[in-house]
């Protein structure tokens, strides 16, 4: 994953409540993204990032601070969700 998406870069970020932020891509590993955010998300809050080029990942976000964001994806492997057929990349939370 981390390998395809190159950092620093920009994304949309899509909340649960329908808004969209800008935001910079600023580091990904396999298990979570690290975020620039002009406006911070909540911790916990589901959101969608979504890069041109680029499957939509869903995460959730664990911390927020000052300018910054960090999110661990909701998935353990990568597979397009065909129950939902959206195309988002996510994993069943049970």
């Amino acid at each position: 994953m981390s390998a395809s998406i190159l950092t620093p870069s920009r994304a949309l970020l899509l909340r649960e409540s329908g808004e969209q932020d800008e935001v910079t891509i600023i580091d990904v590993s396999d298990g979570g993204i690290g975020l620039a955010v002009s406006r911070l998300p909540s911790v916990g809050e589901h959101i969608i990032v979504r890069q041109a080029g680029h499957a939509d990942l869903a995460a959730q976000i664990r911390w927020a601070a000052g300018a910054r964001a960090g999110a661990c994806f909701e998935w353990t492997a990568l597979n397009v969700d065909s129950e939902h057929g959206d195309g988002i990349v996510r994993k069943a939370i049970s």
